[in-house]
């Protein structure tokens, strides 16, 4: 459970003027959930993390957002109980279900249940960027682009992949080969 980290990068800054769309990302993967986090603060969006939907509940019982980014499958409550639970609360900001699961009828039964849309990961930037463009569009924030320019424009070359996300993922290789041994010891 992390309180949000904030990295805006001039020219795509979607925000503008310091102003950042509170983004609650719910993901139980460290890597998953740290090249989510990593894309949206490229875009200039603050991120809150939680690592299942017990946590985000929490969470949003003391923060404000604009938008809830969730997995599906997460241990001690899952997307869609966290998304059913959230609307039972009155929380009425758009859903969105990250998912690795593409299969056409687990799309219908996200959108069926509620969810905003239903995105594959990992999601594309571009994506990522129409989102936070429609946050900042309707969000409590007044959007001042300036001499931006196109978004599309502004989104980063594909990077090298740096040592914090090869550390989370030996991290979490490592989990799921010790998990994945102690099945085939069985």
């Amino acid at each position: 459970l992390t309180a949000g980290r904030d990295v805006p990068i001039g020219v795509a800054n979607l925000r503008g003027g310091g102003c950042a769309a509170p983004i609650l990302i719910v993901e139980d993967n460290l890597l998953n959930r740290s090249l989510l986090l990593d894309q949206l603060t490229t875009l200039g969006a603050h991120v809150i993390e939680a690592t299942n939907g017990e946590e985000a509940l929490a969470l949003l019982s003391k923060e404000t957002v604009d938008i809830v980014m969730t997995d599906i499958d997460m241990p001690v409550m899952d997307g869609f109980r966290l998304l059913a639970e959230m609307r039972a609360q009155g929380f009425a900001m758009p859903v969105y279900a990250v998912s690795a699961s593409t299969r056409p009828e687990d799309i219908a039964e996200g959108r069926a249940r509620g969810f905003t849309d239903y995105l594959a990961k990992p999601v594309p930037l571009e994506t990522l960027a129409a989102i936070v463009r429609q946050s900042a569009e309707r969000g409590r924030c007044d959007k001042q682009r300036g001499d931006e320019g196109d978004v599309a424009d502004a989104l980063p070359d594909v990077p090298d992949v740096p040592q914090a996300y090869v550390e989370a993922f030996r991290i979490q290789a490592g989990r799921e080969l010790a998990e994945f041994d102690g099945v085939m010891r069985e």
